[in-house]
Parts: C-alpha cells; structure tokens; sequence
C-alpha cells in the first residue's frame, strides 16, 4: 500500500480528480488475516472495489488499477465477479511468476499495460501476449526502457505513461 508506485498512481489518480482506494492484502502490515500468496486475496480486491461503490458514488470513468502482485489480483477478482469498470490499468503484472487470469471483461477496452523492458517478472513477450488476448478491444502495452519491475529511477517516466493513459479513459 505504501509502496512508490502504488502511491505514484494514487497521487496520479487524484491529480486528474478520479477517487482512489488502496489497501494492504490480508496478512500484509497490519491487516487481518493470513496472506495465502494468491488463493484468497483477490476476495480483498472485490470485497475493497464493492466498500468504494457503496462509499462513493461513482461519477466519471472507474478504473481498476494494480502493480505486480495487485495486477493479477484484480485480474481475478475480474475473473471471478465482473464488476463494472471503464479502464484497466496493470503495471508490471508478474507473468513470469504465475499465469494471471484472463477474464472477459466488462470494460469497453482492453487492459493498458505498462512494464520495463528488463522485467523479472514479466517479459515485454508475457507482456504482449496478455495485450494481443484482448487486441480485439483496444488493449495497449507501453513498455519502458532500461527499466526493471520495481521501477528505480523511473518513476517520472511511469508516471508520464500513467497520466496518458488515465487521459485516454
């Protein structure tokens, strides 16, 4: 929840006046529970995405936005309920350490999809691969040079892409 470009997308959100939610998955800091490295936490996510519609009235476009872990999270929490959302956003979604979930969704384009071009987790082909699944639906990849999957010094040029895609929404 704390971590730089989870907040750099929360701090990018808001600057375009879009309400943001993040939160730490069970077993994660101080939350309750135990973390079951990815059995049960994208019930976090569909129990955080159905607390934020019952707190705020969604007025404007709702985007569902995870990084690494919490890309494929919200991936299947989609893939298990489809809740109702404009855009998906996934940076740096960990292909290489599971196969992600690959639902029909419920938005009117496909994902956009940002990742470093020296990802660990996920290689720019994993990466194409997912955005050439939902090609049909205007999916998009942007990929950043000389970059890994945690994004040290460019979290600027991360931002820029996410500005550009939250625009597009």
């Amino acid at each position: 929840m704390n971590n730089k470009v989870v907040t750099m997308l929360c701090r990018a959100f808001a600057a375009r006046d879009l309400a943001t939610l993040r939160f730490n998955f069970r077993g994660v800091s101080a939350s309750e529970g135990e973390h079951s490295r990815g059995e049960q936490e994208s019930n976090d996510v569909l129990a955080a995405l159905h607390d934020a519609e019952r707190i705020v009235p969604v007025e404007g476009a709702r985007v569902i936005a995870g990084y690494s872990f919490g890309a494929a999270m919200a991936m299947a929490a989609l893939e298990s309920e489809p809740i109702a959302h404009d855009h998906l956003l996934l940076v740096a979604p960990p292909l290489a350490w599971r196969d992600i979930a690959r639902p029909i969704l419920a938005a009117p384009r496909g994902p956009q999809v940002v990742v470093g071009d020296a990802d660990s987790f996920c290689s720019i082909d994993q990466a194409r691969g997912l955005v050439e699944h939902y090609a049909e639906s205007g999916a998009s990849l942007r990929v950043i040079n000389e970059n890994d999957h945690f994004f040290h010094g460019k979290l600027a040029e991360l931002s820029e892409a996410v500005y550009e895609m939250i625009d597009g929404c």
